[in-house]
């Protein structure tokens, strides 16, 4: 690869992580919107019986903005949870077809919410379906946090799935895949 190539990839990866953690930052600042806005609502309802009425949607949508912005900064980060009961008794090979798997099937499974929440949010967008309730509004708003979210877990599930790759330089071999019991 020559260098030019390596700047552009360095460049890339530089934007796709400034991208990351801008969701990340963005999907911080949603759940400290939440908590403010939570506690104003019970201390304005317990102290002086006003009720604040789009609160409650508010936090119904910022749950899922905040989880779907987050969400691959937090692949990226290996912050996630895995439960390696099974693959810590694996051998590394054996092990390593596992990791292979889950990122296929993540970047797949991604993809496929990825691309069916497009369609959706654009149908809505065109039909201009609205969201009533206490405050009514465009539901492609709503919608748009998953599209972001899961086109930002396809691409991080397909890095991992190519780093996992090529880190032996070729295809994971299954010859020694058995359990360390």
């Amino acid at each position: 690869m020559s260098s030019g190539e390596v700047g552009i990839q360095s460049r890339i990866g530089s934007i796709y992580s400034g991208i990351l953690t801008g969701c990340a930052v963005i999907a911080a600042a949603l759940i400290a919107s939440m908590a403010v806005l939570i506690t104003t609502q019970v201390v304005l309802r317990y102290a002086f019986g006003i009720v604040i009425l789009w609160v409650n949607d508010y936090i119904e949508y910022t749950l899922l903005a905040s989880t779907l912005f987050g969400s691959a900064y937090l692949l990226k980060q290996k912050g996630h949870v895995e439960i390696d009961f099974f693959t810590a008794r694996l051998r590394p090979a054996a092990r390593r077809v596992f990791t292979v798997l889950a990122h296929a099937i993540g970047t797949f499974v991604c993809a496929a919410f990825w691309y069916s929440s497009s369609l959706t949010t654009i149908d809505h967008y065109r039909r201009g379906v609205l969201v009533i309730k206490s405050v009514a509004f465009p539901k492609y708003i709503v919608l748009l946090p998953i599209v972001v979210g899961f086109a930002l877990l396809t691409v991080q599930f397909a890095i991992l799935l190519l780093q996992e790759v090529r880190t032996s330089g070729s295809a994971p071999s299954t010859s020694d895949a058995g359990f360390d019991l």
